[in-house]
C-alpha cells in the first residue's frame, strides 16, 4: 500500500476530508486525475463506484435535457411531480403547467444568487490579497 493509500483509506473520516486528503496530497491535479487518485485510494466501494457511475449518467441525462433550443430555452426541466423514490419527474417545457414554470424559474433564479455571492467573495478575496483594482461586480437587478 503506498503512502497515499495508508493516508486517505480512514473509514472514521468523512468523505468530503477524504478526498480533500488525496488532493492535499496530489497538489495541482486536474478533476479527472483527482477522481482517478481517489478510486485509487480506495475511498468508495465497488457497489460505492457503481452508485457514481450511475449518477454520471444521470448528470449527463440531465445536461441533455437542460439543452437550450432556437429561443434560449431549456428543453425540459423538472417538475413539481416525483416517482416513488421522490427524485422529479422531468417533462418537455411545452406540456409545464404554471406551477412547473415557477418551480424552474426560481432554480434559475437561486442559481444566479448563488454563483453571484460566490463571485463577490472571489473578488473581495482578490483584493485582499492582491490589491490593485477589484475586480467589478455588477449588482442584481
Amino acid at each position: 500500500m503506498s503512502e497515499l493509500d495508508l493516508q486517505v483509506q480512514t473509514p472514521s473520516k468523512p468523505i468530503e476530508q477524504q478526498i480533500r486528503d488525496v488532493f492535499d496530497t496530489a497538489g495541482g491535479v486536474s478533476l479527472r486525475t483527482l477522481a482517478r487518485e481517489c478510486i485509487r485510494a480506495g475511498i468508495w466501494t465497488p457497489a460505492e463506484l457503481e452508485d457514481k457511475a450511475l449518477g454520471s449518467v444521470i448528470s449527463l441525462c440531465r445536461r441533455v435535457l437542460k439543452e437550450h433550443d432556437a429561443a434560449g430555452l431549456p428543453m425540459a426541466g423538472p417538475t413539481t411531480a416525483s416517482d416513488d423514490d421522490g427524485a422529479p419527474i422531468w417533462v418537455a417545457r411545452q406540456l409545464w403547467p404554471e406551477e412547473d414554470y415557477d418551480l424552474n424559474i426560481q432554480t434559475h433564479l437561486d442559481i444566479r444568487n448563488e454563483n453571484h455571492l460566490v463571485a463577490t467573495k472571489l473578488a473581495d478575496e482578490k483584493f485582499v490579497r492582491h490589491g490593485g483594482v477589484r475586480f467589478p461586480i455588477p449588482d442584481l437587478p
